[in-house]
């Protein structure tokens, strides 16, 4: 890109076909990039009386930092019962036994009903314009 070098990609299954070119003008609409994160862990933390509960989130990434656990993306529900973010797998056990002690008196009282981890999952990040064209008034 600072060379200002386009690159075009092509498709190993289909190397005729035009493939896509990543170039300085770009086409102006559409997907601009495409960035895809594996080996990551979906750490989920729900519960009822979650909602309105001061502190959680703090109590959350404080354990998590003081384990040295870095947390690469973060999502939390408006109605505020659910948080969940994102970490590297191989900091899965290691996150959900720090938050199952920081948080068993709120496991023990149902505030919390479950922290629970998934690793069939990754990030995908699209970067680009909407390929709409918005109307102007006069």
């Amino acid at each position: 890109m600072n060379s200002n070098i386009p690159l075009r990609i092509r498709n190993t299954y289909n190397p005729q076909a035009e493939g896509t070119l990543i170039d300085k003008d770009g086409s102006g609409n559409g997907i601009k990039a495409i960035s895809l994160v594996e080996d990551v862990v979906l750490v989920s933390t729900e519960g009822s009386r979650l909602c309105g509960k001061v502190g959680i989130d703090s109590r959350i990434f404080s354990a998590l930092s003081k384990a040295n656990i870095s947390v690469r993306l973060i999502s939390q529900a408006s109605s505020e019962i659910g948080i969940g973010f994102v970490i590297n797998s191989e900091d899965s056990s290691k996150a959900s036994r720090i938050l199952n002690e920081e948080f068993t008196e709120e496991l023990n009282q149902n505030d919390i009903s479950t922290i629970s981890t998934n690793e069939e999952i990754a990030i995908i990040a699209i970067t680009g314009r909407h390929n709409y064209a918005l109307k102007q008034s006069s």
